[in-house]
């Protein structure tokens, strides 16, 4: 009898911290692996020329005013980035993410 009772309490124990290690792991998981965000850089009026960001994630960076001219940008996630007044002279935007970008 006493052992049914251990065996039971053991089962529930046993289901409870199984959970709590998926959960924890999956929790590892989210915060461990996700994409490395980049904080918004700002580039006002900054002299770029033939400079290479390509693949970056410059994420609602701001470039106003500034000379990129001859820059690599391919491949660049821009979403949301300012280029107000900049110089976009040769500068390579082939397969940039320009959404909601100004």
């Amino acid at each position: 009898m006493v052992w049914r009772r251990v065996s039971a309490w053991l089962s529930r124990v046993g289901a409870i911290a199984f959970s709590m290690i998926v959960m924890l792991g999956t929790v590892a998981v989210v915060w461990g692996n996700g994409p490395a965000i980049a904080h918004a850089d700002d580039f006002t009026k900054a002299n770029l020329l033939n400079q290479d960001f390509s693949g970056q994630d410059l994420r609602d960076s701001e470039f106003t005013k500034a000379s990129l001219r001859q820059s690599d940008l391919s491949n660049t996630d821009l979403r949301g980035v300012s280029f107000f007044a900049a110089n976009l002279e040769r500068v390579d935007l082939t397969n940039a993410d320009l959404r909601y970008a100004t």
